[in-house]
């Protein structure tokens, strides 16, 4: 070989490129690594924005962290459901709506008697839970970094009727008879943040906001309980409380906030031609929310579209 001819054959075939085979196998290495990943990525949630489908999977998640929490440190924990009134955009109305959540565990008879003492030592009886058993105290949980969630913006839990009823607000009657209440099975809970003093740990009473009280339906009558929070509540076994309950699941409705606009929360929005019928639809028809459904005896946690 003369010199320079192998400098001249590399410099010819860096001229060339990449062959027609050589560029096929590129493409098909790619498409094998896409069809591995982009899967792997849906099911973390890697393709989901601020909406009803991410506020879903993330309530979902927890309530399967609090079940483990339950039966890991032996102790009722409770997923606790903090309530705000928003506008409605169809009728204007303020609708109550579940915004936000935290996760707490009941407390233990020496943190009740620390709580009583402080209550005297301050002359604060109103620190004590107003009744322990209508709304038993806990604690927020602070080793799990769980102290309070807010949903993401755009979502929240909904009403379980708010397929067939425009009302899309949740049940705000703790122990009551209607459907409603029964489907949503919640849990009147006393909630308490706590912090670390020189005498010892010192806690707070958390109160809702004022247009979150709940209303107790006691055997009697029905009563406001300023302090209480709906909660569902696992048992270290895994069932979730309430037991009497004659439903067999406890369920919740995630779908767009009832403020957001009619784009967002109508697959049919109100007035507009329902492409089934042909006709004007005067209620319009709901987008169908994502379902997350608690199973009372087992503490099993379902998501469904």
């Amino acid at each position: 070989m003369r010199p320079g001819e192998c400098d001249v054959h590399e410099r010819e075939h860096k001229e060339r490129g990449y062959t027609l085979t050589e560029l096929l196998i590129v493409i098909a290495i790619f498409a094998l690594l896409t069809g591995v990943a982009i899967p792997t990525i849906a099911r973390v949630g890697g393709f989901l924005s601020d909406d009803p489908d991410l506020a879903a999977r993330e309530l979902y998640s927890s309530l399967r962290g609090i079940k483990v929490h339950a039966a890991t440190y032996n102790v009722d924990t409770a997923i606790v459901y903090g309530l705000e009134a928003v506008e409605d955009s169809v009728s204007g109305a303020p609708v109550r709506v579940i915004s936000s959540y935290g996760i707490a565990r009941r407390m233990n008879d020496a943190e009740l008697k620390a709580l009583e003492d402080q209550a005297t030592d301050e002359s604060t009886p109103q620190l004590l839970p107003a009744d322990n058993i209508a709304a038993p105290a806990f604690v927020m949980v602070r080793e799990r970094e769980a102290i309070w969630r807010r949903m993401p913006a755009k979502a929240c839990v909904l009403s379980v009727l708010n397929n067939d009823n425009p009302s899309p607000g949740v049940e705000g009657l703790i122990g009551a008879t209607t459907t409603q209440s029964q489907q949503e099975g919640f849990t009147a809970i006393t909630l308490y943040d706590s912090a670390e003093g020189v005498t010892g740990t010192y806690y707070t009473k958390i109160q809702p906001n004022p247009d979150a009280l709940l209303t107790f339906n006691s055997t009697t009558e029905q009563e406001v309980i300023d302090f209480a929070f709906p909660a569902h509540i696992f048992k270290p076994s895994g069932i979730v409380e309430p037991q009497d309950s004659p439903v067999a699941r406890f369920t919740l409705n995630v779908g767009p906030v009832p403020s957001a606009s009619l784009e967002d929360r109508f697959a049919v929005a109100p007035g507009d031609i329902n492409p089934a019928t042909g006709n004007p639809d005067a209620a319009g028809v709901w987008k169908v929310p994502v379902r997350i459904e608690l199973f009372r005896t087992t503490g099993r946690v379902k998501m469904t579209s």
